[in-house]
């Protein structure tokens, strides 16, 4: 009986980062999740750890989907655990960060990011639409602060995430006459792996210290906890709540 009531959730790049707090606040919760991700080892690893956090492996479903690969993506929905049961929230967490000045931007890159940043929530929510209605389940999409914080090599990846949040504002309109939330979270820096590597390709010691300075929260990144904890206010928060943005980001300025 107490399987039968547990919530069932999806996420996206759920191996590292924000999508493994996520994982993990969720499990705490009491739900039973299911992890998608590119690298099978880093699944593995991402399941090892939150059992030895205490987690019941049965709760925990990974599997490898490469979210570059839309056209694959309604199929391995079909063939998850769960999910035809319904399915109560869904987050749209991965994402590829590339940054360069427009003018020498690659064609190629381009298209990588548009596909996992922009195409593939969309789809996901097509492919999971009857399993979210089903359940009167919740969406939340993960954006970013660049999509309004402006900087000369952000072009591009901030203009991924503004899709993103004009689509979860367009969408909200249809998904919420079938009782089916969403909502958008968009962090600021959180420090994460994917931060670290931005940073030691893009920038300075000096000008990240300058940045921090400018954060009037504590002078510091979020953590990936924090953004976890914001997504899962808009996943299970209150109904009313829909179609609007959490920007959490410690303050600082556009």
């Amino acid at each position: 009986m107490e399987r039968i009531k547990m919530k069932t959730i999806l996420i996206t790049g759920g191996s590292k980062g924000i999508g493994f707090s996520m994982a993990r606040k969720c499990l705490q919760e009491g739900c039973r999740v299911i992890l998608l991700a590119r690298d099978l080892k880093g699944l593995e690893k991402a399941k090892q750890e939150l059992i030895s956090l205490g987690f019941d492996s049965e709760r925990i479903f990974i599997n490898v989907a490469d979210m570059e690969k839309v056209r694959e993506l309604k199929k391995m929905i079909e063939q998850l655990p769960w999910v035809q049961e319904g399915l109560d929230g869904l987050v749209n967490n991965a994402a590829i960060e590339i940054l360069g000045k427009t003018e020498s931007f690659e064609i190629d890159d381009m298209e990588r990011m548009i596909r996992v940043n922009a195409i593939a929530p969309v789809v996901m929510i097509q492919s999971c639409w009857k399993a979210l209605v089903q359940k009167k389940g919740s969406v939340v999409n993960v954006g970013s602060i660049a999509d309004q914080r402006f900087h000369e090599i952000y072009g591009i990846y901030g203009a991924s995430k503004g899709f993103l949040r004009t689509f979860t504002k367009h969408v909200a309109q249809e998904l919420g006459f079938q009782g089916v939330k969403i909502n958008l979270v968009s962090p600021g820096g959180t420090q994460t792996p994917l931060l670290d590597e931005i940073a030691a390709k893009h920038f300075k010691a000096s000008d990240i210290e300058s940045t921090l300075k400018t954060i009037p929260m504590e002078q510091r990144w979020g953590t990936s906890d924090e953004i976890a904890e914001a997504i899962w206010f808009a996943l299970s928060g209150p109904r009313y709540f829909h179609g609007d943005d959490i920007r959490i980001h410690g303050g600082v300025a556009s």
